[in-house]
């Protein structure tokens, strides 16, 4: 029999083939029993102690035993689970692996050898198909203070590879599948579920729980996610879809509503799809995500989709129910659909005093269709903000009226808006008693040539008494902020205004009114252009840009090539 004692610091040590009394003593410690009947301790600091399964003995009793002090224990999932001890499982042939409360319990492996575990708040297994379960277990209570405090909390586990069960306690517990195809039931509390790669299954259960999805979804990045099925359960339950990529604006996810807590999702970069149900919020983070509820069964003005898209460029259709929608970071393209929705072009949908809310930097779009009801928009950038050198802080944000029609079918323009205020907020009523609330923005300062610059267009009237002009390949144009004059690029795009690029801008005769300005998008701001345009100038006199040709109805567009982009100020 040996007995081995640690230092004050962290130590590694690993029993031998017989019976062995192990202890730690301070320090981070890492321990291993080893072969035999084994008791160790781990003593203060958050140790990691290692069970190994015994394909050589049967019928051994080992004896596990965290400890409770300078534990720096961090229940908060969201963190980086930091302190605590660990209790690891190391085998391949799987584990059998029961809770009586939050931090006690035993262990079998393949081979009849059997741990009693205490004061463990972690457990991670091996690549064996594990059976782990806390349900009906107790909750430790709260214990210690300072750095030896431990507060009430859940169990964590990760179930590394194999094809594993897992069921949390009553507390808020953190379940990771790891690799294999799993099943993960949440139980009571409010629970953090990560199924990773393989074809899992996922029931958060009752509480108001969080349910990761994707490639970063886990503890580690997952290649491979597979075809999962994830169930949101009883209580107010988020399901969090990742698809990250190389950055902000990679490929992202694809999100298909059927019912306001129902749907599927794919994200092909990573061989991941997913059957959802009995969730009422959602997320989506990095990446050009795509998600709509355009087809979902909702009734109109019924209680709609709750969706925040976070980072990335992303297209969101909502709902003919009340929906509320954040766009989250970067240039998003948003349609709320009918029904009285929420919508905000940032994250801020539910701070303090939204009228306030701090907008983003980037150029969101609003697509407004007939009979979208009355929504409420949190966050809308009115025009763009610059400095005093007359750089753009912020892009103002736009509003897409092509798919809205007065009384006689025709579309609004400028003359049809009706504006008023409500609680200071300005209120934009359109002919079908369709309305617009746009928090923080007042109503005195929506005039006409505002409205126009938001990307409702004038009258046609207003329109006529600017013709198109001719314009050569390599004309001189003026910056709207009387920069100096600026000579096109000399290669011609041919074509008329609405098979060009990055654009659903009419032409002037044939397609309704013309815009008054366009925007030169291309390229990435800092990267020098032929033309001397800048990325994001507004360009003077759009009338310029076009140019009459004998016997066509419609403009045709000179002085850009088609590695260039122009879209028009009231898109």
């Amino acid at each position: 029999m040996a007995v081995i004692s640690g230092t004050a610091g962290n130590d590694s040590l690993r029993g031998t083939a017989g019976r062995d009394t192990i202890t730690g003593l301070g320090g981070n410690d890492t321990l291993n029993g080893g072969a035999g009947s084994d008791s160790v301790h781990g003593g203060p600091g958050a140790d990691v102690l290692i069970w190994n399964q015994d394909a050589n003995s049967r019928g051994n009793l080992d004896i596990y035993h965290g400890g409770s002090a300078q534990e720096r224990y961090d229940p908060n999932p969201y963190g980086d689970l930091a302190g605590g001890d660990r209790l690891h499982l190391n085998g391949a042939d799987g584990f059998r692996v029961t809770f009586n409360t939050s931090e006690n319990g035993y262990a079998l492996d393949a081979f009849g050898n059997r741990l009693n575990f205490v004061g463990f708040e972690r457990l991670q297994t091996g690549a064996g198909n594990d059976w782990i379960s806390a349900q009906g277990s107790k909750m430790n209570a709260a214990r210690g203070s300072g750095v030896n405090h431990t507060p009430v909390h859940g169990v964590t586990i990760n179930s590394g590879g194999g094809h594993d069960y897992v069921h949390g306690g009553p507390g808020d517990d953190v379940l990771d599948g790891g690799n294999g195809n799993d099943t993960i039931y949440g139980g009571n509390g409010n629970d953090l579920l990560m199924p990773s790669q393989g074809n899992d299954f996922g029931h958060a259960g009752a509480g108001d729980d969080n349910v990761r999805w994707g490639n970063n979804g886990g503890m580690a990045p997952i290649q491979n996610i597979g075809r999962d099925t994830l169930v949101g359960g009883a209580g107010h339950d988020l399901l969090n879809i990742w698809a990250k990529g190389d950055g902000e604006n990679s490929v992202g996810a694809n999100v298909v509503f059927t019912s306001r807590s129902a749907g599927h999702a794919s994200y092909p970069q990573a061989n991941g799809t997913l059957v959802f149900r009995e969730f009422e919020q959602f997320w989506t983070h990095e990446g050009r995500d795509t998600v709509s509820a355009a087809n979902a069964d909702i009734g109109v003005n019924a209680r709609g989709i709750q969706i925040n898209t976070r980072w990335g460029d992303d297209r969101i259709t909502g709902s003919a129910g009340r929906d509320t929608i954040e766009g989250g970071q970067g240039a998003d393209t948003i349609n709320g659909g009918r029904g009285n929705d929420f919508i905000s072009m940032t994250d801020d949908i539910h701070a303090a005093n939204g009228g306030l809310a701090a907008r983003d930097a980037a150029r969101d779009v609003l697509i407004l269709n007939d009979g979208f009801g009355v929504d409420t928009i949190r966050a809308f950038q009115v025009g763009d903000e610059r400095d005093a050198g007359g750089n753009i802080l912020r892009h103002g944000d736009r509003l897409n009226v092509t798919g809205l029609h007065d009384a006689q079918g025709n579309r609004v323009d400028v003359g049809d808006v009706r504006i008023s205020g409500q609680n200071g907020n300005a209120v934009l009523s359109f002919p079908n008693g369709e309305r617009l609330i746009l928090e923080g923005v007042a109503p005195v300062t929506l005039t006409r040539a505002v409205l126009n610059q938001m990307g409702i267009p004038l009258t046609a009237a207003q329109n006529s008494q600017a013709p198109a002009q001719t314009m050569q390949a390599a004309q001189t144009m003026q910056a709207e902020d009387g920069a100096a004059a600026k000579t096109a690029a000399a290669a011609p795009l041919e074509g008329t205004l609405a098979e060009t690029v990055d654009q659903d801008a009419p032409g002037p005769t044939s397609h309704g009114p013309t815009p008054a300005r366009a925007i030169f998008d291309g390229p990435a701001e800092g990267v020098p252009h032929a033309s001397g345009w800048n990325h994001g100038e507004l360009l003077d006199a759009y009338r310029q840009l076009l140019a009459q040709h004998e016997g066509q109805g419609a403009g045709t567009l000179h002085a850009l090539t088609l590695a260039d982009s122009l879209h028009f100020d009231w898109t």
